[in-house]
């Protein structure tokens, strides 16, 4: 009760402060669709900065005040971590505040979403990683800063920090093409982890494990100077195995799969192709045919792949294939044996002898696509295996990587329960003729439908995706209106009414095989639904032109 007393004002300014940051994050939550809601945390990352700051600053104002008083030895040198109470006092206020957040987040979607224990555990997960781990760093920041004894250098370093971690210094890094060793080194003063949950509910619980190395060996390094200060006993051990903890957070944080996975759009796509500018000129069709694909994915927090490709043409000579620039080859193999290659960006050359199959042997990941622990995001547009021809997506060319025939695939995962274009012929084997390969395992469920899978979200449930009659009625109008159209020759194997944000269409995707669409948009207005599709359809290639 003392310790409330005491610090009565600072606590009224907690409060105050943490009571803005709530609203915020639920006003700013309320204008997302429910493509968008639930744990789209990525979205208000300004509120978690005001947040942020407002605790940073209220812990080092106590902490100056107690340096230009002149308490500094006695408060903290004699009587030691012993009067750090406030700081426990701000740590626990910071819990508090995670959880009357999450609450509040849970209540808010609850009239819209069936929030149960996986939802809940996932918004849960969320606040703790943006908002609670970082305002336990923003109480460490605030009493190092604060310990300080020269009030200038104190007030400049906690400018550089609050600088370093708002906002506007995201937009400036996010915005401003540089060196990509240093982007890396600059997104990584991030303490907004905000690039998750970019497949929003489809693929709900995606925050990579190594994220948590990151923050948590962020605090590992800001208790190293507090073990240094109050710590009598062991504390040569106590440091080093913080300072480990830091090292080994980071560098699992930092690891180039790992960054690939978090810089989606900005690092890997336009900071890659402005660095390494594609000079060669690129094949509007294929120049040769792969006959078959024979592809072997294992899937953990990448893709490790195995890709044996079979050409129709038997005769010698180089050939040039598109393999994605974040796949990185480990070995190619011509009939078995390590073979020579040349690679320039996304461009792989070999030199075939006559009839031989061409082995690639190679990890990483794809731009747009989705795979860890739990769930697998592959779409057709965006091949994680080798295609014919100088090929890249560019824009108005969104299928510029794809093949522009049907090859015969056949895939064998690691992964059970995935959904696919191709027909399961055995244990996680698909076989078929098709464009691109489409994989998707997800928080989905299926609807019982007798011409094809139809597929709505797990969680969400309102009186539009959470009715399986309409999800039916829905579903069949909208491949009635494409066969009228001339879209479709017969039923897709899947339709996929989750999400209208497919990585590369935002108006959803007719694939070879399946369809990915949000119901509600049918819902709404299925001609114009249709129409939609069409444009996206259009862009492709004339697939049964080139065919003939």
């Amino acid at each position: 009760m003392k310790l409330l007393i005491r610090y009565k004002w600072m606590i009224l300014l907690y409060v105050l402060l943490s009571t803005y940051s709530i609203c915020k994050i639920m006003n700013e939550a309320r204008h997302y669709t429910n493509l968008y809601r639930g744990t789209a945390f990525y979205a208000v990352s300004s509120a978690a900065f005001i947040y942020f700051a407002g605790l940073f600053l209220i812990v080092l104002y106590i902490t100056a005040r107690y340096t230009i008083s002149g308490c500094r030895e006695l408060c903290f040198g004699i009587y030691g971590a012993a009067n750090l109470s406030y700081m426990w006092l701000f740590s626990v206020l910071n819990l508090v505040y995670g959880i009357v957040l999450s609450f509040a987040y849970i209540h808010m979607l609850k009239d819209n979403i069936r929030v149960d224990k996986v939802y809940a555990g996932c918004i849960i997960e969320c606040i703790l990683i943006h908002y609670v781990l970082p305002g336990f760093v923003a109480v460490l920041m605030g009493f190092l800063i604060g310990y300080i004894k020269n009030l200038k250098i104190s007030a400049f370093i906690a400018f550089i920090a609050l600088f370093f971690t708002s906002t506007f210094f995201k937009s400036l890094v996010e915005n401003k093409l540089v060196d990509s060793r240093i982007k890396i080194i600059l997104e990584n003063l991030n303490l907004f982890q905000d690039h998750d949950n970019r497949f929003n509910f489809m693929i709900l619980d995606n925050i990579q494990p190594y994220k948590w190395g990151k923050i948590i060996g962020i605090i590992c390094l800001f208790f190293v100077p507090l073990v240094i200060f109050f710590q009598r006993r062991f504390r040569k051990m106590t440091v080093t195995i913080l300072l480990a903890g830091f090292v080994i957070g980071e560098v699992v944080y930092l690891r180039p799969v790992s960054r690939i996975q978090e810089q989606h759009l900005v690092l890997n796509y336009d900071l890659y192709y402005h660095l390494n500018p594609v000079t060669d000129s690129l094949d509007e069709k294929s120049p040769f045919v792969i006959q078959e694909y024979d592809l072997d994915l294992k899937f953990t927090d990448i893709i490790n792949a195995v890709c044996e490709v079979t050409l129709e043409d038997d005769a010698a000579g180089e050939y040039t294939f598109t393999l994605y620039h974040n796949l990185k080859l480990k070995s190619v193999l011509v009939d078995g044996k390590k073979a020579d290659y040349r690679r320039y960006t996304d461009f792989v050359t070999v030199n075939r002898p006559k009839g031989a199959k061409i082995t690639f042997v190679y990890y990483g990941n794809v731009d747009y696509c989705m795979v860890d622990d739990k769930y697998v995001y592959v779409p057709e547009e965006m091949p994680i295996y080798p295609v014919a021809g100088k090929r890249m997506i560019s824009d108005g060319a969104l299928n510029g990587m794809m093949n522009d025939y049907r090859s015969h695939m056949k895939v064998k995962l690691n992964r059970s329960g995935v959904y696919s274009n191709l027909t399961k012929t055995g244990k996680n084997i698909y076989e078929g003729d098709v464009f691109g390969l489409y994989l998707l395992k997800a928080d989905v469920r299926e609807v019982e439908c007798d011409d094809y899978t139809l597929l709505v979200p797990e969680h969400l449930c309102d009186d539009c995706v959470g009715d399986d009659d309409k999800n039916r009625e829905y579903a069949q109008m909208l491949v009635t209106k494409l066969k009228e159209r001339g879209c479709l020759d017969e039923s897709p194997s899947i339709v996929c009414l989750c999400s209208s944000y497919t990585p590369l269409k935002t108006s959803g995707h007719v694939g070879d095989g399946y369809i990915e669409i949000n119901s509600l948009a049918i819902k709404r207005d299925v001609e114009n639904t249709v129409d939609m599709l069409l444009k996206q359809y259009e862009a492709h290639m004339d697939y049964d032109e080139l065919e003939e």
